[in-house]
């Protein structure tokens, strides 16, 4: 785990957890934050693999 896999992350797990939110009280600002969680992990996935 690098410093910036960890930053990646974070991020990611940020993403999630606000989209989720906003998904709950029925924003559509929420989706823009899952779309950019899947980017990140995709990110992820090819610096780990």
């Amino acid at each position: 785990m690098t410093r910036s896999n960890v930053w990646i992350f974070a991020a990611l797990l940020i993403c999630v957890q606000v989209g989720i939110q906003q998904m709950f009280q029925k924003h559509w600002i929420g989706i823009p934050f899952f779309i950019a969680a899947v980017v990140l992990f995709k990110i992820a996935n090819k610096r780990i693999g």
